[in-house]
């Protein structure tokens, strides 16, 4: 009996003899736009079998959920500032966030046109929630810093959330926490490269900034840029893959799983042709 695997009105599994069957399927299960025929779980071979599960548990992970790392939305215009209270991508303690234009007081933006200064009206935090990087997976970090009216010192945290996803909950654990402290003369950039491997715990992590001293008083300093977080980011190989133990949990998951789902369906057709 024929193996079946419908893509895009394709049978994958003919056009996958030819290829090397995980990267074959590390490419199909990413575009997830594919259907099962109803013949395939009882009828594929183990080693089909295996392929697919191992292309589950090895997808690569994704920064996705970070946005808007370098403050360019919303558009404060050069040489201005601006205090919205919302801000894509953005959370902060403070009433509202501060963006300054490239060039606003003599101040030129790390990069794009524009930056955030964490001390807005308080000596608060800025953070977002990401989410969407699979437990196991390295992660790396990048943003610049630098002070305002001298040397200003905030501190970064990455915090995974834990399974209910919230802040003080319980579960929570820190993957990452540093200070940093910059002058005035130019920007600090910083990144995971120096720094011991962060690895994913596969729930939402929280990337927060916490202003801790700042020339000028709680309304001044410390101002951000060019943040970013994910695998592939800060100087972290965009290869890196799960270490053993997460990978043989995950792989062993998927083979389960999937060998669930091929006996539900032979049982169905079973009953199907007895009834």
């Amino acid at each position: 009996m024929h193996k079946m695997l419908i893509f895009n009105g394709r049978d994958f599994e003919g056009l996958c003899r030819a290829q090397e069957m995980l990267q074959c399927f590390r490419s199909i299960l990413l575009n997830r736009r594919f259907h099962w025929d109803t013949k395939i779980m009882k009828t594929m071979s183990d080693r089909f079998l295996i392929a697919i599960a191992l292309a589950f548990a090895l997808l690569p992970s994704a920064n996705a959920g970070f946005i808007n790392g370098g403050f360019e939305s919303p558009v404060a215009g050069a040489g201005t500032n601006t205090y919205p209270t919302s801000i894509p991508g953005w959370k902060t303690t403070d009433s509202s966030f501060e963006i300054w234009g490239s060039g606003f007081y003599g101040v030129p933006a790390y990069e794009g046109i524009q930056f955030a200064e964490l001390n807005a009206f308080i000596a608060g935090t800025l953070y977002q929630d990401v989410t969407g990087v699979a437990a196991g997976s390295r992660v790396g970090f990048q943003f610049a810093h630098r002070g305002r009216a001298g040397v200003d010192t905030m501190n970064f945290l990455l915090t995974d959330l834990g399974l209910d996803g919230l802040l003080g909950g319980g579960d929570d654990t820190v993957l990452f926490t540093k200070n940093y402290s910059d002058g005035t003369s130019a920007w600090g950039f910083y990144d995971a490269s120096a720094e011991s491997a962060i690895y994913s715990l596969g729930n939402t992590v929280r990337f927060s900034y916490t202003a801790v001293d700042s020339v000028g008083g709680p309304s001044y300093g410390n101002f951000l840029d060019a943040a970013d977080f994910g695998v592939g980011v800060g100087g972290v190989p965009a290869d890196s893959v799960p270490d053993a133990a997460s990978t043989l949990g995950l792989v062993s998951a998927s083979i389960l799983g999937l060998a669930c789902l091929r006996r539900r369906f032979a049982r169905a057709t079973l009953i199907s042709k007895t009834g």
